[in-house]
């Protein structure tokens, strides 16, 4: 059975442009305020399927910085030509 990504990958750009379920904005955290993230996922977080190896992370982390926060992704692997390139994408 094909795992299914979509889901996931709307509530996470949902979240992070400020729409929640419930309609109501999260709480706002200074610009200036270092956002550790850690992209926990399968082949999209890895980045198969992106022609940088970056997936859905790099969007992400130009969203976060061009809204000033500056970002750190955490995770045990690295994939991608982004700067930052960790996360715990495991293609599966």
């Amino acid at each position: 059975m094909r795992k299914c990504w979509v889901l996931p990958l709307i509530t996470l750009v949902a979240a992070t442009l400020g729409v929640t379920a419930a309609g109501v904005a999260p709480v706002l955290v200074a610009s200036d305020t270092l956002l550790r993230v850690m992209p926990l996922g399968d082949s999209i977080t890895w980045g198969v399927g992106s022609s940088t190896g970056n997936g859905y992370r790099g969007p992400l982390s130009n969203k976060l910085a061009a809204d000033g926060h500056p970002l750190d992704f955490v995770g045990t692997v690295q994939n991608g030509s982004m700067s930052d390139p960790g996360n715990e994408g495991h293609s599966g």
